[in-house]
């Protein structure tokens, strides 16, 4: 069956000013209990949680701080590093010519070595000049050697000046090149 609206009115009771203020008492005070304590709870929570993530905080900047220092030690040495291989990569390999100074520094006395231009020239004093300037030719990385200036002879040595090039391709004996250096270098100094 169909209710009218006023039908349905007539089973609402008005309240009156005068009793609505203990019934709003009644209903208020439940309601602002129950908002007191849930802002209570929450505010305890947020604060517990507060604490938490700042003692996380402080443990993960000190993390953060020596990860940052280690960035900076790895950024320093990393441009040092890159800074020296630009240096090196600047710079021609001469470790070739060592090795053939090895056999050299046993059989002659070597009193200057330089660089000219690609080539390079030795100058000192040995009994045959000649065996010298053919034991550097015939060393596997040795091209073009030649003397630079006559041969002069005085005290019983023989004065020189040889030029060479090394070949793009070293063929090195590591160990036979280390031996042959320390030999030299125990000679120089006993010698």
């Amino acid at each position: 069956m169909k209710v009218n609206l006023n039908t349905l009115f007539s089973f609402i009771k008005k309240v009156d000013g005068k009793n609505s203020l203990p019934l709003l008492k009644k209903v208020m005070l439940p309601i602002a209990a129950a908002s007191f304590i849930y802002l209570l709870a929450t505010s305890t929570f947020l604060l517990y949680k507060q604490g938490i993530l700042e003692e996380q905080l402080n443990e993960k900047s000190s993390l953060v701080s020596s990860a940052l220092q280690q960035q900076q030690a790895f950024d320093h040495d990393f441009s040092r590093y890159q800074a020296l291989k630009q240096f090196a990569n600047t710079q021609k390999i001469r470790s070739g010519l060592w090795i053939i100074m090895a056999d050299v520094f046993s059989k002659a006395k070597i009193t200057n070595v330089r660089t000219v231009d690609e080539r390079y020239v030795i100058r000192g004093s040995v009994d045959k000049a000649t065996d010298l300037l053919e034991h550097i030719s015939n060393h596997a990385n040795v091209k073009n050697s030649k003397f630079d200036f006559p041969i002069r002879k005085g005290r019983g040595v023989e004065v020189f000046v040889i030029s060479f090039e090394l070949s793009n391709i070293l063929s090195i004996d590591n160990k036979a090149a280390s031996k042959a250096l320390l030999i030299s270098a125990k000679e120089s100094t006993n010698g």
